[in-house]
Order: C-alpha cells, then sequence, then structure tokens
C-alpha cells in the first residue's frame, strides 16, 4: 500500500486472528502489574510486557549496550532502595494496586451489560463468578482490617 498503486481488500475482521495474536501476559497479574508500572514510567504497556516475556533478551541488551547496563543497575537501586524503607516499599505496592485496580476497572466498564446476555456461555459466566469471587475476597481483606 502506497501512494499510485490500487488499494488492496483486507480480510474480514474475523480473519485477523490467523494475523494477529493478541499478548496473553497482558491479562495475567504479573501483566496487570508490569503494564502499571510501564504507564507510571510513561511508556507503552506492551513494550515492558515484550522485555518481561523475554528475559534472555533482555540480558542482552544489558551485556551489549552500556546505557541498557546503567538503566538496569539504576533500576535496581531503586529497588533496593524501595526494599529497605518499609513506608516507600508500602507506597510503591499502593500506586502498583491503585494502578491496577483502575486499569481493571477500565476493562470492566467497557463491556456493554445490555449485550452482554446475547453473548454470554458458560466459560464467561464462570470468568464473571471468579472475578466476582475475587472482587468480594478483596473487599472483605480491607473491611476486616479498617
Amino acid at each position: 500500500m502506497h501512494p499510485g498503486h490500487e488499494p488492496i481488500e483486507l480480510p474480514a475482521a474475523d480473519d485477523w486472528t490467523l494475523y494477529y495474536a493478541s499478548r496473553r501476559s497482558a491479562s495475567s497479574d504479573r501483566g496487570a502489574l508490569i503494564s502499571a508500572a510501564a504507564e507510571a514510567e510513561g511508556i507503552r504497556p506492551t513494550k515492558a510486557l515484550e522485555v518481561a516475556e523475554n528475559p534472555t533478551a533482555l540480558r542482552a541488551a544489558i551485556m551489549a549496550d552500556p546505557k541498557t547496563a546503567e538503566a538496569a543497575r539504576n533500576a535496581l537501586k531503586a529497588l533496593t532502595a524501595v526494599d529497605a524503607d518499609p513506608q516507600l516499599r508500602a507506597s510503591e505496592q499502593r500506586v502498583r494496586f491503585q494502578k491496577a485496580l483502575k486499569a481493571t476497572r477500565k476493562n470492566i466498564s467497557s463491556i456493554d451489560p445490555t449485550d452482554l446476555p446475547d453473548v454470554v456461555d458458560d466459560d464467561l459466566r464462570q470468568e464473571i463468578t471468579s472475578l466476582q469471587e475475587l472482587v468480594n475476597a478483596l473487599a472483605a481483606s480491607i473491611v476486616s482490617r479498617g
């Protein structure tokens, strides 16, 4: 596709799954934390998820590039300051939790409840039930401490 050439016909939207696979790690708890940390740093979550999925590539970049090595050293130093200071560790953890919860809320909000009954099946029903149980457990854990 470039100027002076006829446009090409693209595959139907349903066929895109043959050409594109979504990043599965983004939907895990670990992925949510990585995504939240990436957003806090002002970078696209996909970049951080890609690095997390391939630690060998991260090692190669650190070994080959002084700037990458320095960034890794600085990150490890920051992590050691966070681990050594209970208040800072709690603050960092609070920020991660807030970002993960905001991302979860945003994703859930994107589901139109009026469309859901038309497409729900046993798997989707189970996923929603499991999510509700997790939310209930989180709520119960803070009520008992408050």
